[in-house]
């Protein structure tokens, strides 16, 4: 990376701690190298354009400083500078307003020019389209199942395999938690259960799962079918797409997937002010780098 002068001691100060604070966080080696020197550029820019405090970012600075990222060359080869590069710049200097924030520093708020990359668009639902999959749900026995499962996908934010690895001894009602013993990281957490989910669960668990449940079965699934054995990996999203058919909204069939259940409810905690640091441990992330995806919404 093309080596960036800085001229004012607040700014060179400010850099070296922001390091060693993303040090101390559950950042991989390559960002907490990598973003400083994105926020150095960053500086660099607000110095040449004589921007010496922070008061001077704009949502008007910021949309000329990627203009100027946008318009230079790569350092290394050829061509503009990609989606991907633009977007860690994004995120480096997300993630050092937060920093700063956290260290007394006033930040005037500002806004993200709009970085298009159709292959990669995170698909999320609205609270509104939430709730219409919850209200479709039938109150039998299977339409309790389906509650549940959605409770798991959405205010859970269970990736696949851990809502259908889930066994009942894995909730605790009285703690409100779920124990994933099993996951993609390979790595076990708590998730924490609202009460709204609490409800639903426990509804599930004592008015529709021992009524399903054989009754010489031991099965201890928490998801079960109809003849009492655990789901298989294309259930869950058959009774999901299932719910989409009845509800009869093209659109929102063709985007719903347990995937997007999770990244809506990632998406819907931001929004209500939960950190990327607790959204991270609440889906399992073994880095804060995965969690930097929801930082369109800021």
């Amino acid at each position: 990376m093309k080596k960036y002068i800085l001229n004012n001691p607040r700014y060179l100060l400010d850099l070296k701690n922001f390091r060693g604070w993303l040090g101390t966080l559950n950042y991989s080696k390559s960002t907490v190298y990598n973003s400083p020197n994105y926020v150095k550029e960053l500086l660099h820019y607000l110095e040449q354009n004589e921007c010496f405090n922070y008061s001077h970012l704009s949502t008007e600075l910021i949309e000329s400083y990627f203009d100027y990222l946008q318009s230079r060359a790569k350092e290394n080869q050829d061509g503009a500078l990609s989606f991907g590069s633009l977007k860690k710049h994004q995120n480096a200097i997300v993630n050092y307003v937060i920093f700063l924030k956290k260290t007394g520093e006033i930040v005037p708020s500002f806004s993200f020019p709009f970085l298009e990359n159709q292959s990669k668009q995170i698909t999320v639902l609205t609270t509104e389209e939430v709730r219409l999959l919850f209200d479709n749900c039938t109150n039998d026995l299977m339409g309790k199942r389906t509650k549940a499962m959605l409770c798991l996908y959405y205010n859970c934010g269970l990736r696949k395999l851990e809502g259908i690895n889930l066994n009942v001894e894995d909730i605790d009602l009285v703690k409100e938690l779920i124990f994933i013993r099993k996951s993609k990281t390979h790595r076990q957490r708590y998730v924490p259960m609202s009460k709204g989910a609490k409800v639903i669960i426990e509804d599930y668990l004592f008015s529709a799962r021992e009524l399903i449940l054989p009754s010489n079965s031991n099965e201890n699934a928490f998801l079960i079918t109809n003849i009492g054995t655990r789901f298989s990996v294309s259930l869950a999203p058959y009774f999901l797409k299932q719910l989409l058919l009845k509800i009869g909204n093209p659109k929102l069939t063709e985007k719903t997937t347990l995937h997007v259940l999770r990244h809506s409810i990632a998406t819907h905690l931001l929004k209500n002010g939960m950190s990327l640091e607790n959204i991270a441990l609440f889906l399992g992330h073994r880095s804060l780098d995965s969690t930097q995806i929801y930082t369109h919404i800021l």
